[in-house]
């Protein structure tokens, strides 16, 4: 399967899983999503730490609605956290640098038994900057 294949595959499961769960009613029960033990990151429920954005939040929106809310929901709460990183309850994601976000973005990671899938053959290096200076102003409090 090459890359562009397997992204398709990654992009129609996501897509699936998120239709599946809010089929099932968008549970309101609390989740508690695991903080990472990567440098950098501040403990769970922490106001995310200040970072400079990377590129254009008004250019973002567009970019995160088409690409990231399916997984993580168009109030950035990932289905609180059940589907993708809750980037509203759970400032530990938005506190990591924007080096290691934009990296996540661009080639997908593989944590706390969800799948990210890769970016960077869906968007540019721009539009990957211009959605996580979306993502940070409009989740987190920049």
């Amino acid at each position: 399967m090459n890359n562009k294949q397997q992204m398709r595959y990654y992009s129609i499961f996501a897509v699936a899983v998120g239709s599946l769960l809010t089929a099932c009613g968008n549970s309101k029960s609390e989740s508690t999503v695991t903080a990472t033990t990567e440098p950098g990151v501040a403990a769970a429920n922490q106001p995310a730490v200040s970072h400079p954005l990377p590129g254009d939040p008004e250019a973002g929106k567009e970019i995160y609605l088409r690409a990231c809310s399916a997984c993580h929901q168009p109030d950035g709460s990932g289905l609180n956290g059940m589907l993708a990183a809750n980037f509203v309850s759970d400032k530990t994601r938005l506190a990591k640098p924007n080096e290691v976000l934009l990296n996540s973005i661009r080639n997908g990671i593989i944590a706390e038994n969800k799948v990210m899938p890769p970016h960077k053959d869906i968007l540019s290096d721009p539009e990957i900057k211009n959605a996580l200076s979306y993502i940070r102003k409009t989740f987190g409090d920049q």
